[in-house]
């Protein structure tokens, strides 16, 4: 477990119901589903074992032994005599498969916009042309308190919650003027 998404309760309760799936009647020790999905926290465990009994798929035997109760949990390979089930799992499946290929289609665009969207600021024939109006602010934020800060690239712009100061953000630039307009719709 290095990254973040490892460590998710997502993929944590997947593996933790692979590894019910793989004891004995559907019996697990908590304490050893920590060691063996090495879980730091038990908190983590607890987590998932609690949400699963309030959806009614465990039922606590002991402190910390639970036991699945929601039927013999579903292996594809295994459940021959259910073809109708089978076949939606498979559609489901591909349906899956062609989702995250149109989300990395998505997210190559995405990509794309951002580059030329930077392309585009960072033009300097483009400069004088970078202005946004009073109308589209309030398009955008209706009804709020805004401030439009215009202010060299590489500025730094803290936002002060408003109950420690009257006045909510400071700058730091020495790289020239900054003006913030208080735009009230």
């Amino acid at each position: 477990m290095g990254t973040r998404a490892d460590k998710s309760l997502g993929l944590l309760t997947q593996r933790f119901i692979r590894l019910l799936e793989a004891s004995e009647g559907g019996i697990c020790d908590l304490n050893q589903a920590a060691e063996a999905l090495n879980v730091r926290q038990k908190r983590r465990i607890y987590d998932i074992t609690n949400v699963l009994e309030g959806i009614g798929l465990i039922e606590k035997k002991s402190k910390n032994i639970i036991q699945w109760k929601a039927g013999d949990l579903l292996k594809v390979d295994e459940k021959e005599d259910e073809p109708m089930l089978i076949s939606y799992l498979e559609n489901l499946k591909a349906e899956l498969a062609q989702l995250r290929d149109e989300e990395t289609v998505y997210d190559e665009h995405t990509k794309w916009l951002q580059q030329s969207l930077r392309n585009i600021c960072e033009s300097s024939k483009n400069q004088r042309y970078a202005y946004i109006s009073q109308s589209d602010l309030q398009k955008v934020f209706p009804f709020s308190n805004t401030f439009a800060v215009q202010a060299p690239p590489g500025t730094n712009v803290e936002v002060i919650p408003p109950k420690v100061c009257s006045f909510p953000f400071s700058e730091l630039s020495t790289l020239g003027c900054c003006t913030v307009f208080y735009l009230l719709f």
